[in-house]
C-alpha cells in the first residue's frame, strides 16, 4: 500500500520543520538517523492520553519523513517504559514504588498495540522498548566506575554518612547523581537514570547502523517530567554519551506535553554533542 503524507496537528508540525530545518542545512556522510520516542507508560496504571497521544504524533510525523525522504534517512522508534515509579522534581528525586517488578515489560499494552498496528509504517520487531530499570542499573555501574576518575563535573557531599555524588550544572546548580549509604547501597536518582536511558539509545542505534554518523533524538515527554528530563540530557552529554565515539553529532530535542491539549506544548533547548570518530 502506498504511504501519503498525513495533516500534522499544529505540535507535529513544528516537530517536524525542526527535523527538516536541521535537513536541510547540514550534510551527512551517511543517512541521518532520526529516533522518535513517545508512547511512555506506567504498568501499574491504566494507559494514559498522553501515552496514546504522544505515540501517535511520533508514529504520525515518522510517517510524513519517510514519504519525503525515503532511503535518504533512516527512522527508529522507541517507547520508554517506567518501571520503577520515577518522582523527580526540582528540589527531590524518589523511586516511589520500589516492589515494581520486570514483569510483562516486553508485552506491549493492548491500547498501544493498536496504535502500532493502525499504521503502515510499523515494523514491531524493530521498535526499540527501553525501561527505567535497567537504566537504573546500568547508570550504578557507570557511576562506580566514572566516579573514580577526576570528572571536572563531578563533586562527591558526606553528610550523615550518606554520601551524595553530585554533578555541576550548566547554570552552577548541583544536581544529585545518586547516593551511597553505608559505601554499600547504590541509589540512583532521576537525572542519572535518564542520562543513561539517551546513552543506552544512542548505543543501540550505533549497533543496529555501525555507519551511523548522525542521530538525532527526538523525546516526547510529560510536562512534570522536565526537570528530570532537561537535567538527564545535560549529564548525557557531559558525561555519559562521551564514552561512545563512533558517531560524529548527537542532538536532543525534548517535547513536553501538557494535560490541556496539543496546543499546550514546549520544546526545550537542543542539546548537541559532535564526537571524533573512532580509527
Amino acid at each position: 500500500m502506498k504511504l501519503e503524507l498525513f495533516k500534522l496537528n499544529l505540535l507535529e508540525n513544528d516537530v517536524f520543520q525542526l527535523i527538516e530545518k536541521y535537513l536541510s542545512e547540514n550534510q551527512f556522510i551517511t543517512p541521518p538517523i532520526i529516533y522518535l520516542e513517545g508512547g511512555h507508560y506506567d504498568p501499574r496504571y491504566e494507559i494514559s492520553d498522553f501515552s496514546l497521544n504522544s505515540l501517535t504524533h511520533v508514529l504520525n510525523i515518522s510517517n510524513n519523513l519517510i514519504v519525503k525522504h525515503k532511503g535518504n534517512i533512516k527512522i527508529v522508534i522507541g517507547i520508554l517504559i517506567d518501571n520503577l515509579g520515577l518522582a523527580c522534581s526540582e528540589t527531590s528525586c524518589e523511586i516511589t514504588d520500589k516492589n515494581l517488578s520486570d514483569k510483562n515489560i516486553d508485552t506491549l499494552p493492548i491500547e498501544i498495540e493498536k496504535v502500532l498496528d493502525s499504521y503502515i509504517i510499523v515494523k514491531k520487531e524493530k521498535i526499540i522498548i527501553s525501561n527505567e530499570r535497567n537504566c537504573k542499573n546500568k547508570t550504578i555501574s557507570f557511576l562506580k566506575k566514572n566516579t573514580k576518575t577526576n570528572h571536572d563535573s563531578i563533586s562527591i557531599e558526606n553528610k550523615n554518612d550518606i554520601l551524595s555524588i553530585l554533578y555541576h550544572a550548566r547554570d552552577n546548580q548541583y544536581i544529585q547523581l545518586a547516593e551511597i549509604k553505608n559505601d554499600v547501597v547504590w541509589i540512583a536518582k532521576c537525572p542519572s537514570i535518564m542520562a543513561q536511558h539517551y546513552t543506552n539509545i544512542t548505543d543501540k542505534i550505533l549497533k543496529r547502523f555501525s555507519d551511523a554518523t548522525d542521530i538525532t533524538i527526538i523525546d516526547f515527554s510529560e510536562s512534570d517530567d522536565m526537570n528530570k528530563v532537561t537535567r538527564g540530557v545535560e549529564v548525557a552529554f557531559d558525561m555519559y554519551i562521551p564514552t561512545i565515539l563512533n558517531t560524529e553529532r548527537v542532538n536532543i530535542h525534548n517535547v513536553f506535553m501538557t494535560d490541556y491539549g496539543d496546543n499546550q506544548y514546549t520544546i526545550a533547548n537542543t542539546f548537541s554533542k559532535s564526537h571524533l570518530l573512532n580509527t
